[in-house]
């Protein structure tokens, strides 16, 4: 979900929580405020494709009041923070693009092996440890089983039980009619 709050304000009395709606309404002098009325304060919103996702904010405490210059400077610099930001946005959202492209050939190549394996192995023991194996391996897996259902004796056998710990298990067939085990609902 979207935060509350935006940012902070600090100055001498402490510091002030900013939400959303705050840097949108901008409650303080902007940028384009005049030096000539004395103003010691200036803020700037930073602003990406027209949208206010910040503010920049100067004062000088003694009260002196900021230049025109200072306050050209200022607008100049939120813009190339604005633009620093944007890039930045940009460039994680690319790469967060290339990971999950990247994820996507991985899978790719797992379901194309595991295609490979079945159209490749005859022997039913050595295909389901081939692709036991391989599912170990794609996911990292602590464990991994495979259940195939035998509707002649209506059970389940496990021609693969296997864990990172103990290796290879031999696991007893449970019945079908079994309605208290979770691999029974198959």
């Amino acid at each position: 979900g979207k935060r509350p709050f935006q940012g902070f304000e600090f100055n001498q009395a402490g510091i002030k929580t900013l939400t959303t709606q705050d840097l949108i309404n901008g409650k303080n002098k902007e940028a384009g405020s005049s030096a000539a009325n004395g103003d010691n304060e200036i803020i700037t919103p930073v602003k990406i494709q027209d949208t206010a996702i910040g503010k920049i904010g100067v004062r000088n405490p003694d009260g002196t009041p900021i230049s025109q210059e200072k306050r050209d400077l200022l607008i100049s610099l939120t813009a190339q923070v604005a633009e620093a930001l944007d890039r930045a946005r940009l460039f994680e959202e690319t790469e967060l693009g290339r990971q999950e492209i990247e994820e996507q050939a991985a899978e790719l190549s797992t379901v194309n092996e595991i295609s490979e394996l079945v159209s490749t192995q005859l022997n039913i023991n050595d295909l389901v440890n081939a692709v036991g194996d391989r599912l170990i391996e794609t996911f990292s897996a602590n464990s991994v089983y495979i259940a195939l259902v035998d509707e002649k004796t209506r059970a389940i056998k496990f021609p693969y039980f296997t864990n990172v710990i103990d290796g290879p298990m031999n696991m007893a067939p449970r019945s079908l009619d079994d309605k208290g085990d979770f691999t029974t609902k198959i």
